[in-house]
């Protein structure tokens, strides 16, 4: 008589892997040919935000230029001042829009290294996560604060432990 309670091993959800520990220097020799071979699409993911600020600047020099010009001439500055206002308020929202999918892309980039993306892949994968990864990236943020706010030592020894929790977003999805 057989039981049902019994499973077999492909019904089992949990299943152990063999894992071997690297040593510190394999896992640094691993890092920097990792470094090494994605260093171009890394500096080209980090450049994004750079290149999406361009517009900031520009609306900053125009603000400065026509308020430059309405002091010499005596003239109502407000309302271009006000439309300029909210064109920089929606830039800078573009700016961390951009810097938070770029951020996710660079992350992909790493995780999918084997995979040889390219930046425009990444980026739009981490287009996808965005959101997500926003919220991950601010709520370790902000426990690692709160942690700090006891102590020095738990709140370094909680940032060490939240920083493991963006690659288990990319890697387990949750």
């Amino acid at each position: 008589m057989t039981s049902n309670n019994h499973m077999t091993e492909e019904q089992n959800p949990i299943q152990t892997i063999p894992a071997e520990l690297s040593s510190p220097v394999d896992l640094l020799k691993k890092s920097f040919e990792l470094y090494k071979t994605g260093f171009k699409k890394f500096i080209g993911m980090m450049l994004l935000p750079v290149l999406a600020a361009l517009p900031i600047g520009l609306i900053a020099l125009i603000f400065i230029f026509t308020g430059a010009m309405a002091s010499v001439k005596n003239s109502d500055f407000s309302m271009t001042a006000i439309i300029l206002g909210l064109l920089l308020i929606v830039c800078v929202l573009f700016v961390i829009a951009v810097s938070v999918i770029s951020q996710a892309g660079l992350y992909i980039l790493i995780r999918d290294a084997s995979k040889n993306l390219t930046i425009k892949q990444a980026f739009l994968d981490g287009k996808k996560i965005a959101v997500k990864f926003f919220v991950v990236s601010f709520a370790t943020g902000i426990f690692a604060f709160f942690w700090m706010l006891l102590l020095i030592v738990p709140g370094i020894w909680a940032a060490i432990n939240y920083t493991f929790a963006l690659w288990i977003f990319l890697y387990e999805g949750v």
